[in-house]
Formats: structure tokens, sequence, C-alpha cells
């Protein structure tokens, strides 16, 4: 909608330039040769740069289902940036080869540390900032032990109640 309100501003703006150049013609420049340099208007100070255009797009949202698509799009190209990264493989490779599970828990929390620190490095926009963020947060919650009654502590002394 803006892009096609945008083109036709610019079409009508275009052909007011043209019609505006049509009107000096050699004619009316030979009849008048005491006349001063020519007065070309100036442009309204109201229209952006080409760069600032770029930038105003870049900026609009296109839509729900586009943002999404674009994020995903940026998140699988960030993604494959660090996928061989040799500290990535070494860290996902050592939490593979563990043995116990809080052993295994732990290499993966630090893996997605690691991971996701990577990939924020190479972030540029605050939304994927902020979607990593939630991804990294989902990753770390899937490594959390919820369903194990935590173990009493050492210094905790459990002393019988005595019934008469």
């Amino acid at each position: 909608m803006k892009l096609t309100l945008f083109v036709t501003c610019s079409a009508i703006l275009g052909a007011g330039l043209i019609v505006g150049a049509q009107e000096a013609t050699d004619a009316d420049l030979q009849s008048k040769p005491n006349s001063k340099a020519v007065e070309t208007p100036a442009a309204p100070p109201d229209i952006p740069e080409l760069s600032q255009l770029d930038e105003m797009f870049k900026q609009t949202s296109m839509g729900k289902e586009a943002d999404e698509q674009r994020l995903r799009v940026e998140w699988r190209l960030l993604k494959n940036q660090v996928m061989n990264d040799p500290d990535l493989v070494a860290a996902k490779h050592a939490a593979e080869k563990t043995r116990t599970d809080l052993q295994k828990r732990e290499l993966l929390r630090s893996y997605f540390k690691l991971y996701f620190a990577k990939i924020r490095l190479l972030t540029m926009s605050p939304e994927m900032k902020q979607r990593i963020d939630g991804m990294e947060a989902g990753q770390l919650n899937s490594t959390a032990q919820s369903r194990v009654r935590p173990s009493p502590s050492p210094s905790a002394s459990v002393t019988p109640v005595k019934t008469n």
C-alpha cells in the first residue's frame, strides 16, 4: 500500500517537473536576450534523499507473516555462519560423549550459552536479538531437571519426631 502510494506520488511529481521544463522553450529564451540567469526551482524540502527512503522501507513492517519470514531467513543465515565453528563443534561433541545425565545437562548449558553468544555477535537488528534471547531461554530451560525431587542438603539434619 505504501509502496504504491510512493510510486504514484513520484510519478505525479516527475510529470510536474517535465511539464515545467517544457514551458521554457528556445523561442522564449531568444525573445528575452537581456534576461539574467534562468532560475531553476528548488526541490521541495520535504522530499527525502534516496538513502533515507531506503532506510524508511527497511524499517517499515510489511505484515506479521512477512516479518516472521524475514526473521526466519536471518536466523537461518546466522545459524549457517556459526554451525562449523570449532569451539561449538567441540562443545557439542563433548556433551554427546558424556555418560551421566547431570554432566550432559551442564555441558549442554555451556554449549547453548556459547552458541547463542556467537550468534548474538553477528546480529544487527534489535528484533533478531530479542528473538535470540527467547530462543536461548527456551534451550536453557530444556536442560532443567524440573521433575526430580531435590536431595536434602548435607547441612540439614533430619530429626525424627517423637510421638507419645
